[in-house]
């Protein structure tokens, strides 16, 4: 094992040691399944949360998605985006123009880096159209290390890469395993969540944007 990697993993392991975080997404809980994984004490349940941790990342986890009908429309909270390259971003931003599908990933989930080229050929011809992906890292590194790690990935995307180093979007979207994937419109409500990834998904992502591109 690297240094790199141990850095991740030590990372990781401090996070699943803390007490689970107070959602601040408003009226949108997640999907049925979901839940948030308790903090633990001791080093002892501190490795076991790590190796659960890393077991999901690794296989992937069970998938569902949930398309949300209008009297659930919750609005998205108004977040920041860094990216890996250090550029700033708000989902204000995009309101009113663009639909926005915010795609959770590890470096470490074998079903996270499948899905980006799916989402890489979404990008490409939609994004035009007015589809923004942005691809959030999981693994609570900044810019500088998470760069490092990117030639070890199968593809290289041309959507923004986010970093999230103090874990703060995925608090805010109550993130438990990646991949996850969040829909906003371009009234800025929550209109579609998947957990997971599989090919069959594909369909009903294409679907969804067409149908929001519309609006």
């Amino acid at each position: 094992m690297d240094l790199l990697t141990l850095h991740v993993l030590l990372v990781k392991r401090e996070r699943f040691r803390r007490e689970a975080p107070v959602s601040v997404y408003g009226s949108f809980s997640p999907v049925e399944g979901e839940g948030m994984l308790a903090g633990s004490k001791g080093n002892k349940k501190g490795f076991v949360c790590l190796f659960a941790f890393l077991v999901i990342f690794a296989v992937g986890c069970a998938t569902s998605s949930k398309t949300l009908t209008q009297p659930q429309y919750p609005q998205a909270p108004d977040v920041g985006f860094i990216s890996v390259d250090g550029e700033n971003s708000s989902l204000s931003d995009y309101r009113g123009d663009s639909v926005v599908l915010i795609n959770f990933w590890g470096l470490g989930c074998q079903s996270c880096t499948e899905e980006m080229s799916f989402l890489e050929r979404l990008h490409n011809g939609y994004g035009g159209r007015g589809l923004i992906i942005l691809g959030v890292n999981t693994d609570g590194v900044d810019g500088t290390l998470l760069k490092k790690f990117l030639p070890r990935l199968p593809l290289e995307v041309s959507y923004p890469l986010i970093v999230d180093p103090d874990f703060s979007l995925v608090d805010t979207f109550e993130v438990v395993a990646a991949p996850l994937t969040i829909m906003v419109a371009k009234d800025g409500t929550v209109r579609y969540r998947h957990k997971g990834y599989e090919p069959e998904v594909e369909s009903e992502y294409v679907q969804v944007i067409e149908k929001l591109l519309a609006e």
